[in-house]
């Protein structure tokens, strides 16, 4: 794979993830306990919206421990997250992918989709990732979008750049090919990707890989989060 070896000598990132919600919760805490207690950690003020009856609790507080542990890593992101809810009619910007649950810039807001409100994990469902991983990849979104906003929306977006840079310094953008090839090896979305979306959905499952997975994210992967990190 065109990203994996030329990638390493980037991939140095500490420790990362080191927040997430407490077992004791997710084992037995409601919804909105989780939100309370991100609320709590972080000063911040998330307002948890209505769910439906049917709503997976579990799978839901799985995804706010992705959220907590961007929190936790990218502080920036605290400030881009003030509604959490539950949307209809979602859309992924990437062809060939259902979406769980997406993130809006315009009124800091996640709203989870229809998935949530299956028996089954989230893994399961979209063969991609965890629920944890989901939280993580939205509020990856949530810390772009911090700084973007401090830049009056000018320019060009900060993904594009930190993915454009560790892709050019892994040499996989001599082909389209090689690129593929190389966003592969973060996953299997992130592949279906591309600069014209300003590598927004690369960038964000970067992120939620090296933040959930840590050594065990790909090199290419780590090198984003590094850089990602260096936006602060």
């Amino acid at each position: 794979m065109g990203g994996r070896g030329a990638a390493s000598g980037h991939s140095k990132v500490g420790k990362a993830g080191g927040g997430g919600l407490p077992a004791k919760l997710l084992n037995n805490g409601s919804i909105q306990d989780a939100v309370n207690a991100i609320n709590n950690k972080y000063d911040t003020n998330i307002q948890l919206g209505p769910m439906p009856k049917n709503i997976n609790t579990g799978e839901v507080k799985q995804f706010l421990s992705g959220v907590d542990k961007v929190f936790h890593d990218f502080p920036a992101a605290r400030g881009e997250i003030e509604y959490i809810g539950f949307g209809t009619s979602l859309r992924s910007p990437v062809r060939g992918a259902k979406i769980a649950a997406q993130t809006s810039r315009k009124d800091k807001a996640i709203r989870l989709g229809d998935f949530y409100t299956e028996k089954d994990t989230i893994l399961n469902i979209t063969r991609m990732h965890s629920a944890e991983q989901q939280g993580a990849h939205e509020a990856a979104h949530a810390y772009a979008n911090s700084v973007w906003r401090k830049r009056g929306f000018e320019g060009r977006a900060p993904e594009a750049q930190v993915v454009f840079d560790a892709l050019s310094r892994s040499g996989a953008l001599h082909s389209i090919k090689a690129e593929k090839e190389a966003l592969r090896t973060i996953s299997w979305y992130a592949s279906k990707d591309k600069s014209a979306n300003g590598y927004r959905e690369a960038f964000a499952e970067a992120i939620s890989k090296t933040i959930t997975k840590g050594e065990n994210a790909s090199p290419l992967a780590r090198a984003i989060y590094k850089g990602a990190k260096n936006l602060q």
